[in-house]
Order: C-alpha cells, then sequence, then structure tokens
C-alpha cells in the first residue's frame, strides 16, 4: 500500500468544502465550481486524477458503493477501499461510478444499460456518475459540444460547452433517464477542478439534436 497522501488534506474540512460545492452544483444544473484550492493538497495516485479522488473521498463511505474505470484501477480501488471503508461493486451495483477513460461507444452503451436507476419506491436507488472531462466552459464560443440545459434550478436556460466528452453519454443518458423519476445524475469534473452537475431532472438540448430526456 503505497504511504497515505492526506498528509495536508483535511478529510473533515476538505470534503465539506468539496461537498457544499457538489450540492450547489446539483441544485443549480449547469452552474460552473471549481474544488481545486480544496483536493489541491492531494498527492495525484497511480495518475488518478486528484479532482476525481477528492469526490470519491467525500461521497464515498461504509454504507455506499462504488467502482472505478480507469487504466489505475487494480491500484486506485484498494487504495479508496482503505481510505473510505467504502465497498467496491459491479457497475450493475455501485451507487457511484468513477470514470476516468475515455469510453468507446459500445463501452457506453454496454455500461449504461447495467447502471442502478432506482425504483419507483426508491428512486434514489440509482448511480450517479462521476465522468472525466476535457473542459468545461459558459462561454458558447469554447470548444466542445454546445448543450443547452433546462430544468429545476434553471432560471431558464443554461448553455454550456463541453470538450472531451462523447455525445453517446449524453444519448444513453436520455434512454437510462426515460421514465422519470427512475434514472441517474451525472457529475462532470476536469483535471483543473472544474465541476458541473446534470440531474435526471435537467432536459437537454445539443447542436446535434440529439440529446434530451
Amino acid at each position: 500500500m503505497t504511504e497515505a497522501n492526506l498528509d495536508t488534506f483535511d478529510m473533515v474540512f476538505g470534503t465539506q468544502a468539496v461537498y457544499r460545492n457538489l450540492l450547489d452544483c446539483m441544485a443549480r444544473p449547469g452552474k460552473i465550481l471549481n474544488i481545486c484550492s480544496s483536493t489541491q493538497m492531494l498527492k495525484k495516485q497511480h495518475d488518478f486524477p486528484t479532482v476525481l479522488e477528492g469526490i470519491a473521498l467525500t461521497l464515498v463511505d461504509q454504507e455506499v458503493t462504488f467502482t472505478i474505470i480507469s487504466h489505475s484501477s487494480k491500484e486506485i480501488i484498494p487504495y479508496l477501499k482503505w481510505k473510505t471503508f467504502g465497498n467496491e461493486a459491479s457497475i450493475a451495483q455501485a451507487d457511484f461510478i468513477f470514470i476516468q477513460e475515455k469510453l468507446e461507444e459500445i463501452e457506453i452503451i454496454e455500461l449504461m444499460n447495467q447502471v442502478k436507476r432506482g425504483t419507483l419506491e426508491d428512486p434514489h436507488l440509482s448511480a450517479t456518475i462521476i465522468l472525466l472531462v476535457q473542459s468545461i466552459s459558459s462561454d458558447p464560443e469554447a470548444p466542445g459540444i454546445k448543450m443547452t440545459l433546462q430544468g429545476p434550478g434553471i432560471a431558464e436556460k443554461k448553455v454550456v460547452c463541453l470538450d472531451g466528452l462523447s455525445q453517446y453519454w449524453m444519448n444513453e443518458r436520455s434512454n437510462v433517464n426515460k421514465e422519470f423519476p427512475l434514472g441517474i445524475d451525472i457529475i462532470l469534473a476536469t483535471e483543473t477542478g472544474d465541476i458541473m452537475a446534470i440531474p435526471r431532472t435537467t432536459s437537454i438540448e445539443s447542436e446535434e439534436d440529439a440529446w434530451g430526456m
């Protein structure tokens, strides 16, 4: 086991700060916040982004399950189990799915066909996917796919540009979330600490006119 990288990361105040930002993002879809100041004291483990590690340390505990899709999964999963007391699970059973890798279309479809969507009695028993992307911007001229978000927590419309996100994620999100209140929530994150949430209640239009709820 690698020596702990939390010598200067405050597990109480650091995770509380990340949690507050995550809640704010979930309440205001499309709002972009940065958690670098809370995670910068983490030392990168096995090339796993510190932004994903900080979110994992915040969300995962002994009462939830998680899995990680990364080239360093074999090293990171035992590390996070040790630090959080969380339980590793399959994609079909995981409460939180952290994805560092860029997946192909068939891999995205297969994953999204497996994720937990909750039940009518307990719609909250569903998965949250945390996806690493290259950039998130509210500048309509920024690189990437331009999306228009609408729904609860958005006054009218919110335009964001996402670079490094395959359109298949949102195509499959539409399929998974079509039987509301069943569905999944998505958190997007960048290496530089930007985060943004897309809850299941948010509808999406894109330039490709292929996404929506």
